[in-house]
């Protein structure tokens, strides 16, 4: 396979079928197929993160995926504060009308 821009779903296997070989012969980095591993790694980078985008997590949802990871409860690691922000909002209906009649002052 000689290196290309990686434009369909079929080159994309071509060219990881091609790194699996060149994997399996460990080439030295400056070497001919070293550099043509290099090459197809790039490609292959480059067309995943364009078929294949993944978005990062919200900040809450990776601190919630990092203590599940770890075994630990809100009340583990965010003893005193903080742990209001991990939880979902609630709408805060203090200053809300509870008649026509607040409307209108």
């Amino acid at each position: 396979m000689k290196p290309c821009i990686i434009k369909t779903e079929e080159q994309y296997e071509q060219a990881l079928d091609r790194i699996g070989t060149l994997m399996e012969g460990d080439p030295a980095a400056d070497s001919d197929d070293g550099m043509e591993l290099n090459l197809l790694a790039t490609l292959i980078e480059q067309y995943e993160d364009i078929v294949y985008p993944v978005d990062l997590p919200s900040p809450v949802a990776a601190i919630k995926f990092r203590m599940k990871q770890a075994g630990l409860k809100q009340k583990d690691h965010l003893p005193n504060r903080g742990s209001q922000y991990l939880k979902p909002a609630k709408p805060t209906y203090k200053n809300f009308p509870t008649s026509l009649r607040d409307l209108a002052e």
